[in-house]
């Protein structure tokens, strides 16, 4: 069962065309890793299913009910994805629970059920026990988890992840990949992922979309993408890396 579908997506910032007659689908309960060196599109395609841009032309579905496309637009705030970025972005006024809890403020739930539920994301990620801890108090890698926890704490549809590795160091990476992989399997969750390490995609993801200039080039799973990769650029950039 496709979750999210996008047909024939194009994005131009000025004259520079950034994505070209993207479609897609995503299934749920999928890992799907987005995987192309800098400047291919990946982060705008992210940034289109989040709601924080708007294609030029195309179409984007949620379980069939249109986030963009017909003349519709569903503001990021009404789509219910969950969202982690590379720079953490943890408020540091507040403690791990006050950040994990914030989502769950915004929709006036009842102060049990938010305790129960950042409870349980704070288990997961392995930070139960810190909750009252300030961001200034936590490593790096406390931190990346602490925005992971807020980005499932509401049990969302989609989880959309852009680069959120990139500013740990390399033992710190290797645990969060076993990590976030242990979470899909437990969640069961759908995620859409950004990166351009191959490693990350290959380690973690069901299902890899290489990218370049703007367009996918190959769509499968990591075995058929290292075992036959797609002539020209797919096989040039896994040579490379």
């Amino acid at each position: 069962m496709n979750v999210l579908r996008l047909t024939g997506v194009y994005k131009s910032f000025g004259h520079n065309e950034v994505l070209r007659d993207i479609s897609l689908s995503v299934t749920h309960g999928s890992f799907l890793a987005l995987l192309g060196p800098s400047g291919c599109g990946k982060t705008t395609l992210l940034r289109i299913v989040a709601g924080l841009e708007e294609p030029d032309t195309g179409e984007v579905l949620l379980d069939e009910r249109i986030l963009f496309g017909e003349g519709s637009f569903l503001p990021p705030e009404k789509r219910g994805f969950g969202m982690v970025f590379q720079s953490y972005a943890v408020w540091p006024h507040m403690t791990v629970h006050e950040n994990v809890e914030y989502p769950l403020r915004i929709r006036k739930l009842i102060k049990p059920v938010r305790g129960e539920k950042v409870a349980r994301a704070l288990e997961l990620v392995h930070l139960d026990g810190l909750g009252g801890r300030f961001p200034h108090q936590l490593s790096g890698g406390q931190q990346q988890r602490v925005a992971l926890a807020r980005g499932i704490v509401m049990e969302p549809p989609v989880l959309l992840l852009d680069e959120p590795l990139s500013n740990l160091d390399a033992k710190l990476r290797a645990e969060m990949r076993r990590e976030l992989r242990d979470l899909h399997r437990a969640l069961g969750i759908t995620i859409l992922y950004v990166t351009h390490d191959q490693r990350e995609a290959f380690e973690m993801a069901t299902r890899v979309a290489v990218m370049n200039e703007g367009r996918i080039e190959q769509d499968g799973s990591p075995e058929e993408i290292r075992t036959h990769p797609a002539p020209g650029f797919v096989a040039d950039f896994l040579s490379d890396h």
